[in-house]
């Protein structure tokens, strides 16, 4: 593999600012691995050694690994997801493991678990729900094209003032989606839940539930349902927890 798109791996890892927001939000960005599977422990080994280095425990914001439970045609295996207080916090973690000796090895140690990067997409965070806990770690990620945002806001707050709504286990998060390519969606809401026996049970319980069906319905009319992934978080590192770098 070519420094160049290796480089290009861990600038996505990190989180480096492709555009100026107005206001500081919420930042995040997911790049997606195609990664052997007897190559994950190493892999995961090489960045558990990034993250012990200066730089990596001084890392302000949170980084997770995710590996793909149900993802379509998508041939990545795992996605490295990070998250910020800001885009100018992630710019500045950028810059402090780049600059980081330990920064070097763990190319090295890339390149020889054959680590192949898929899309980088890079988002903000424009409202949670729920309760933003480090012990949900299964993620339902439903993407949308959405056409009417306030009636998006309202259908989701106004749910979330319903039994079912406020019965609801895990943690839930609208975000815009800045950039991931052509043709991509414009926003994406995404589910934590503590494990999949736990999202199975609530899900199982909505079934012809009306607060759930009257969600739906105004989603549909204000949105195109472009499809979900399913995700499971392995490992996290960094100083912040998720209510840090995902609460607006």
């Amino acid at each position: 593999m070519k420094i160049r798109r290796l480089i290009s791996i861990v600038s996505g890892i990190a989180l480096l600012a492709l555009a100026h927001s107005a206001a500081a939000r919420p930042t995040w960005t997911t790049t997606s691995l195609q990664i052997p599977p007897t190559q994950v422990a190493g892999f995961v080994a090489a960045f558990d050694t990034l993250m012990s280095s200066k730089a990596g425990k001084q890392l302000a914001g949170r980084i997770t690994l995710r590996a793909h439970l149900a993802d379509g045609p998508d041939p990545a295996s795992h996605s490295v997801v990070a998250l910020s207080e800001s885009a100018a916090q992630a710019e500045a973690n950028t810059a402090a493991l780049s600059a980081d000796p330990a920064f070097g090895q763990f190319l090295d140690a890339v390149a020889t678990a054959v680590v192949q990067p898929g899309q980088t997409v890079r988002g903000i965070v424009l409202q949670s729900w729920g309760d933003l806990s480090d012990a949900d770690t299964v993620w339902i990620n439903h993407f949308l094209t959405i056409n009417d945002l306030p009636a998006v806001m309202n259908a989701l707050n106004a749910y979330r003032e319903t039994a079912t709504g406020k019965g609801a286990p895990g943690q839930s998060h609208l975000s815009q989606i800045q950039a991931g390519g052509l043709d991509s969606p414009s926003h994406v809401i995404s589910i934590g839940y503590a494990s999949q026996a736990e999202m199975e049970q609530f899900l199982d319980g909505t079934v012809g539930n009306s607060d759930l069906q009257a969600l739906l319905a105004a989603l549909n009319a204000a949105s195109d349902y472009r499809g979900a992934t399913l995700q499971v978080e392995m490992r996290a590192w960094g100083n912040a927890s998720i209510e840090d770098v995902t609460a607006p």
